[in-house]
This record gives C-alpha cells, structure tokens and sequence, in this order.
C-alpha cells in the first residue's frame, strides 16, 4: 500500500509541474526557432522600439519631442535606436538624423555617418557612407541656391544628389546652417537580443537565470519521473 500511495503521489506532482514546465518548453521553443531564423526576419537589424520592454533595459522612455522628426508622405522620419525610421520600419543606420531636406521631388536624409536619397513617399533611391566617402561627424545642413551643404568639423562639403558624392564648398557669408537637434542616445538593443536574453532568462537578471536552471532541473525530475512510472507499468503488464 505504501508502494502504492507514493506513486500516486508521484503522478500527481508529475501532472502538476508538467503543466508549468508545459508552459516553459513553449516559451524555449517558440524563442529558439525565431533565434534560428533572426537574419532572416531582420530581427538583427530591426530595434527594440516598445518603451515598456526597454525598460527591462534600464532604458528610460524616449520623450516625444527628442532628436529631429520630419514629416513624409509615407510617416514619420527619425532615428531611432540607431536606425533611420519611417513610421517606425527600419530602413538602415543612422546613429543621429542632423537635417532632411526635399529638393527636386528628392529626399536628402541626412545622418551623422550616412546619407540617404528617398523619394517623397520614404523609398529608398540610394544611399552612401564611408565606403562611398561620407565622413562620420557631419553636425549641420545648409542649402545655398539650388545646392546642399553639409557641415563636417570646419569644412564645409557640397552634397551633388546624382551620385551622392561630396567636394569641398566655401560658403558665402549669411548662410543658414541648420543644427543637428538633440538626439536620443543610440544603443544596440534589437529584438535578437531582447529573444537571446528571454531564452536564457537574463531578461530578468540573475534570478532569471535562476529561474531557468530551476526550470531545466524541473524537466530533468519529470522525465526521470516519466520514465520510473512508464518502466513500473511495463512491469505491471
């Protein structure tokens, strides 16, 4: 009778912590296949734009009116956790948006590091960096009768919208250089990362870790559990 009592014991334990453990091997497995598949999705490259799971971070929430905003057909352009943005689609890296200006049925954003040619509606015609000669750095914008200026340290460098290409530029005197706006600070929480630290539980710092060597411990208890009762009722038959 007591053989008997302590398995029944066992099963039910074994059925009630099955339920929890049920919901973490969902979790473990749902996380782990969008972990195989982050290139793919872009999850690499898009940012953790949600303020409340910033905030797991440490990352205080964004205030509205925090670095440049410029209105285009197709949303809203800024930069945003490294990216430039339009109505919140990543289209590429911009650590800080310095100017936008429309000119010729063109769009020039203009970043710190990189310069970006869109069309009215946010596509994206081309764009240039370092590879191409943009210097990193640029702090302002300007435009002169029909030409793009851009500020660069002391040097002033002309923007020519067919090519993207830059040459140096004397400015005359009167000029208005439009400022680089305060921006959010740029930082590298994507949703690879946010997935990579809700799979090994550092999402919730060390008890989360924690928590998961508990869980894994768990999964160990119940398939030795499993297969204690299966092997008794194999006896049995």
């Amino acid at each position: 009778m007591a053989k008997i009592h302590a398995r029944i014991v066992l099963l039910r334990w074994h059925r009630r912590l099955g339920i929890v453990a049920a919901l973490f091997v969902i979790l473990l497995a749902v996380t782990g296949i969008l972990l195989n598949h982050t290139h793919e999705l872009g999850l690499d490259r898009a940012p953790l734009g949600n303020p409340v799971l910033r905030q797991l971070y440490g990352v205080a929430p964004e205030p509205e009116t925090a670095g440049l905003v410029h209105a285009l057909a197709g949303g809203e352009l800024r930069a945003a956790g490294g990216q430039l943005q339009l109505a919140g689609r990543p289209l590429g890296d911009c650590p800080q948006l310095v100017g936008v200006v429309e000119q010729s049925g063109q769009v020039l954003a203009v970043c710190s590091n990189r310069l970006w040619l869109l069309t009215p509606d946010g596509q994206v015609i081309d764009q240039a960096d370092g590879v191409r000669g943009v210097p990193d750095g640029l702090s302002a914008v300007a435009r002169r009768e029909g030409e793009v200026l851009l500020r660069h340290g002391g040097q002033s460098l002309a923007v020519d919208l067919d090519d993207l290409s830059l040459k140096p530029a004397l400015p005359e005197a009167g000029v208005t250089w439009t400022e680089a706006p305060a921006a959010a600070v740029a930082d590298d929480i994507d949703w690879e990362r946010f997935l990579l630290d809700l799979h090994s539980g550092r999402l919730l710092g060390p008890w989360g870790v924690w928590l998961m060597d508990g869980m894994a411990l768990l999964f160990v208890f119940l398939a030795a559990s499993g297969l204690f009762m299966a092997k008794r009722r194999h006896r049995r038959t």
